[in-house]
């Protein structure tokens, strides 16, 4: 009896997963941002050092950067946004639950423009938007909850602490790409910024996290032309960007807080 109620829970747990994969999208829009809101509370936050902007110049660079980009498109307003700095020599940044997108001091010293940054910035926006964070709640968390129960995996909150480093699928990472290339343009901001950062990256770094599951740069510099802009208008002026990458690549004008961890 015993053999049959465990392959059962398998059966289910195979149906569930079955069920969830393909409908994650459709499911992950369904739920309230409040309520992602409310989940993101209870993870807690990445490990590494949050970091703020003491300088008044380089926030008031960073503002504008994240204006030009936020809100801008239909809907923004219901989707939350809030950037952090991580003090982390890596090339990288992500999306977490809840609407936050950490920005890696190692990303800001790499990237050459604002354009380049503003680019990160719109494909993360992109992640939000798309509800891929919720797609991979709900797509890991049931699953791994359901075989919890014959003794096959573990509910515990690592699941949870597994969010903050999703890898996304090249579908997901593409609709990402399409929703940032979209925000650029709508936000008059040159697309090359876009193109010259992940084809620089994938000839100096191909190895780092940034790029996993990435298209191909070829692939990404073809898609890019279809949204080119005309007469971009910059992000930044060169004083501007310089006061800023100086503050926030890490400098002593940049305040952290003591290491925290979920």
């Amino acid at each position: 009896a015993k053999k049959w109620v465990g392959l059962a829970w398998v059966a289910s747990a195979a149906l569930f997963a079955f069920v969830f994969a393909t409908g994650l999208c459709f499911i992950a829009r369904q739920i309230p941002w409040s309520w992602e809101l409310k989940m993101a509370g209870m993870i807690g936050s990445p490990k590494g050092e949050v970091c703020t902007l003491k300088s008044p110049q380089a926030q008031a660079a960073f503002q504008k950067i994240t204006k030009r980009l936020f809100p801008l498109l239909e809907n923004d307003s219901v989707t939350p946004v809030t950037f952090k700095f991580l003090k982390k020599e890596d090339v990288n940044a992500f999306a977490s639950l809840g609407g936050e997108i950490y920005i890696f001091t190692g990303l800001i010293k790499e990237s050459k423009t604002p354009e380049e940054l503003a680019a990160v910035m719109a494909h993360e926006i992109g992640h939000l938007r798309e509800r891929h964070i919720m797609q991979g709640l709900v797509g890991k968390v049931v699953p791994s909850l359901l075989l919890s129960q014959i003794g096959m995996g573990s509910g515990s909150p690592k699941i949870l602490l597994g969010l903050m480093n999703l890898k996304f699928s090249r579908l997901q990472e593409e609709d990402a790409d399409s929703e940032a290339l979209l925000r650029l343009q709508k936000a008059k901001i040159d697309v090359k910024g876009y193109v010259n950062f992940f084809k620089r990256l994938a000839e100096e770094h191909s190895s780092i996290e940034l790029l996993s599951d990435h298209p191909d740069s070829g692939d990404r510099a073809k898609k890019a032309e279809t949204y080119a802009v005309k007469d971009p208008e910059p992000v930044l002026t060169e004083i501007e960007w310089n006061s800023f990458k100086e503050v926030a690549g890490g400098s002593k004008e940049i305040n952290c807080s003591e290491s925290i961890s979920n």
